[in-house]
């Protein structure tokens, strides 16, 4: 692998298991690894180290890419490929849902006046209607389920609570940014300012994340 680091390997999956509250043996239990092992991986005795199968396993038992683990940047440049699958990963997880929302288009046509010989630049409205995401604050019932399976969540929601904190979290933290951005946008906040206060931002949310 490159720029393989066993040391920050380490360093990241016990980060991990500090946040979900989770001793050697429950993570070793998911992974299908012994104690002992486990604790020889994560302490680097006798030069024990994850497999590839374990590294996923631990991967996908906390939501965590693999790159991350390793302590590799995500490349952070947007696609239409990277934007779209991390929407569908929103919703067929649901935690965002899909609502029509009509928005109002302004359009900007030129156009010849004869008269005077001219082009001018004309605006219009133009409606149209949208699928937007939303974070609600409450767990829901997803489109897709089945009476049974439906009737079986509501049950569940109705002895355990609905409330999903998690959504709170980013619905709090979009709300901030949002009220910073603006103020950016016109000219009356500096970028530096903004980005410090994100990242404070992110990093609460980062601290919160076994409740978000």
């Amino acid at each position: 692998m490159p720029d393989f680091n066993n040391d920050i390997l380490i360093k990241n999956i016990k980060l991990q298991m500090q946040k979900h509250n989770e001793t050697q043996s429950q993570l070793a239990e998911v992974i299908g690894m012994t104690q002992s092992n486990f604790s020889k991986a994560i302490n680097g005795v006798e030069s024990k180290r994850f497999s590839i199968e374990q590294l996923y396993g631990i991967s996908q038992h906390y939501g965590v890419g693999i790159d991350a683990l390793l302590g590799n940047k995500a490349d952070d440049n947007l696609t239409l490929v990277s934007i779209s699958s991390f929407l569908r990963k929103l919703i067929e997880n649901s935690i965002a849902d899909l609502v029509e929302l009509e928005y109002t288009d302004i359009k900007y046509k030129s156009e010849y006046d004869g008269y005077t010989d001219q082009y001018y630049v004309n605006s219009y409205a133009d409606k149209n209607t949208y699928t937007a995401i939303v974070f609600p604050n409450t767990k829901f019932e997803p489109k897709y389920l089945s009476k049974s399976e439906a009737d079986k969540l509501k049950q569940k929601y109705a002895k355990n609570g609905n409330r999903d904190y998690r959504n709170e979290c980013i619905n709090e933290f979009l709300k901030k940014y949002t009220q910073l951005y603006r103020l950016y946008r016109r000219g009356d906040l500096e970028y530096d300012v903004l980005e410090l206060a994100c990242q404070h931002y992110i990093e609460e949310l980062d601290l919160n994340e076994i409740l978000c």
